[in-house]
């Protein structure tokens, strides 16, 4: 679903925010496209298991320092730097779907930050205990801050690039990152055509990366 307004975008930008395409970015964005439906479409059945947290402990630094480190690299890169930002700002959103998983756990049930009972039982102590429980849960506010944090980095990268390159990238993101960690926290397999997706995906950043000499660029409104 990350990948679904992809193409509404392409035209979106086009026609509307007055954005020069090239083809190798057209060609990027439906490349991503192509990926989501891929990874989405097939999938092997595999036994539940409880999420690897030491794992995810060391998955979550790794990917944000290393976007850190890009952005630090490539501030002085116009055309880079924009990209980068909005991969760090779906990077972030992409451990939303990790984080809820592990919520939602056995293991992450078992661990709240504070114990709420109503006494009473009505719909609206049944709403407030649900909420409590919500809140009391580290894991469950752990995907409200990154969900937030990922909104705030995206509006640096929004200052710095063509939406035509940024959300591609932003959408690659939330899409690859939560299929690894599922192979990293979860112990998921992925099927051989997911994997292609995967490829297709960093194939889709780097053609929205580079260099394009050949814009097709919105027609000029009459007076």
């Amino acid at each position: 679903m990350s990948g679904s307004g992809l193409a509404t975008l392409a035209v979106f930008s086009h026609l509307y925010m007055h954005e020069g395409i090239s083809k190798q970015e057209l060609i990027g964005v439906f490349t991503v496209i192509v990926a989501a439906i891929l990874i989405g479409f097939f999938r092997l059945d595999t036994i539940a298991k409880a999420p690897s947290l030491s794992a995810l402990y060391i998955y979550l630094p790794v990917v944000c320092g290393s976007y850190l480190l890009l952005w630090l690299l490539f501030r002085r890169q116009t055309n880079i730097v924009g990209i980068v930002i909005a991969g760090f700002a779906g990077a972030l959103g992409g451990f939303v779907p990790l984080f809820q998983k592990v919520s939602i756990s056995p293991r992450g049930l078992s661990q709240p930050l504070l114990h709420f009972h109503f006494r009473s039982e009505s719909p609206i102590t049944t709403l407030l205990q649900k909420g409590a429980d919500l809140l009391s849960n580290p894991w469950a506010l752990a995907w409200i801050m990154a969900s937030l944090l990922s909104m705030v980095v995206m509006q640096f990268a929004y200052r710095r690039g063509k939406a035509i390159q940024l959300i591609p990238a932003f959408a690659a993101n939330t899409i690859a990152i939560p299929v690894v960690g599922g192979i990293v926290a979860f112990q998921e397999r992925l099927h051989p055509v997911q994997w292609i997706g995967v490829a297709l995906i960093i194939t889709g950043v780097f053609l929205l990366t580079l260099k394009t000499s050949y814009t097709i660029h919105p027609s000029k409104r009459t007076q």
